[in-house]
Formats: structure tokens, sequence, C-alpha cells
């Protein structure tokens, strides 16, 4: 199937968002809490303190919420009060109307919203925050290619000088990597979409 129009606006917005290495105000963060809570606990205190941000909305899988999360600072969506195709794609223009500057991910390797991470990281059109199991952070982008390879590796098992080099090489060439996002990211992609918005199976 050929991919439509909106769905290369859609990889294109991903792909420049990867190649500017501007560093967006902590206006309004999304932060989703893909990962064990602890990391979210001690994370959260460096973007409301050191960073500024005036509001955090959370996404979670998790009963309440991370015991640093500030209640007059941001709302509260938890995953299981959408359970169907319908209200998650209401999640989503939600969302989007938000208009967040900064999505932040936690990447711990933990089976937690993986789904929906990379639905919203892909859908919402804002800078992605990146955080590590040791609540270590850095943006997507090209600045921090290093840090992504070595995390990349990390979870596949690979050297990480190597896979640095090699992710240096292919970003070097962009409209190369644009196709690559285009074709190969797309299957992935839209199989985690099926999952996250897939209608329940009925039971027998």
């Amino acid at each position: 199937m050929r991919p439509s129009r909106r769905w290369w606006k859609t990889i294109a917005g991903v792909f420049s968002r990867f190649l500017s290495r501007r560093s967006p105000p902590f206006t309004r963060v999304l932060f989703v809490e893909s990962g064990s809570r602890a990391i979210a606990t001690k994370v959260l205190p460096f973007l409301y303190d050191r960073h500024g941000a005036e509001t955090v909305d959370l996404i979670t899988c998790f009963e309440g919420t991370p015991g640093t999360f500030r209640d007059l600072q941001g709302s509260v969506r938890h995953s299981f009060h959408y359970p169907d195709r319908h209200s998650r794609r209401q999640l989503v223009r939600e969302l989007r109307a938000r208009q967040y500057d900064i999505i932040a991910l936690i990447c711990s390797d933990e089976p937690y919203l993986a789904g929906y991470k990379l639905a919203l990281a892909t859908l919402l059109p804002a800078k992605i925050l990146v955080i590590n199991e040791n609540a270590d952070y850095f943006w997507f982008d090209r600045g921090s290619i290093r840090l992504i390879a070595r995390l990349a590796a990390g979870r596949a098992g690979l050297d990480s000088d190597s896979s640095a080099r090699t992710l240096a090489q292919i970003v070097s060439f962009p409209f190369a990597l644009l196709m690559l996002l285009g074709f190969a990211a797309r299957v992935h992609l839209m199989r985690q979409l099926r999952l996250v918005f897939a209608p329940p199976r009925a039971r027998t």
C-alpha cells in the first residue's frame, strides 16, 4: 500500500525535529510514564525546578501519580480509561490541541505503554526528550546522535562505538534517511498503532 500524503507529512515532521538542535521552552510538557515509577519520581523535579516547566501533563498506566508530580501544574490521563480505538483517537486529538512543546518519554526497556510511546512521539508535533533507566535525559536530535546510538546499541546488545559510526554515516545522507523512515519505520509504526487503536476482540 502506497504511503499517503498525510503519512509523508508526519514522517517529514519527525525528521525535521530530529535535524533541529533547537531546544524549545519547557512551557507545555507531556510526560509519558512508559517506565518504572521511580524514574518519573526522580526526573519530574528536574523538569519543574531546573528547567522551569510551567505545565507537565502525565499519561500513565499506573494508579495514582508519582510522588513528585505537581497536581496544580498539570493534568493526568490514565491509559486504562481509553480502552478502544475511538477513545484513543479522541485522546490524540485532545493532546494535539494542547500544543505541547516537549514530549518526555521514558525509554527504559520496560513493557509499559510501548504503543502509546511510539504513536505519540510520531503524531504529536513536539520535541522528544528521551529519559533512560538511570533518569538521565537528552534530546532526540542530531546533536545527541551518539547517546541515541549508545541507547539503541544497549537495547540490541551491540557495540556502541560501531553503532554510533554506522548511525552517523546514515544521518550524513538526510534524504536517504527520510526514505528509510518512510518505508522501513512505517511497517513497525502501523503495527504499534493497530495495537493501540484496534478495537478489543469479542469474547466468546
